[in-house]
């Protein structure tokens, strides 16, 4: 959940999202969820894939779903 709209984009194999989510610290993390998963199981559970105090948005995957790609403020 979120205070603000996530940015989100299927991946190709129509099962799997990745979006940004900022929290109330006005840091953003980039997550991947399955969605065909068994609710309530441990795969149905969402997974921060940056973890960084610095924020990444944007996420993006490539055509063929191998390569995830975002913007950061890392420096």
């Amino acid at each position: 959940k979120s205070w603000t709209d996530t940015d989100a984009q299927w991946a190709a194999d129509s099962r799997h999202i990745v979006y940004a989510v900022l929290d109330v610290n006005y840091n953003s993390d980039i997550w991947i969820m399955d969605a065909l998963a068994e609710p309530g199981s441990d795969a149905a559970k969402p997974v921060n894939i940056t973890r960084h105090p610095d924020s990444d948005n944007s996420p993006r995957l490539s055509a063929d779903g191998k390569v995830l790609y975002f913007l950061s403020d890392r420096d």
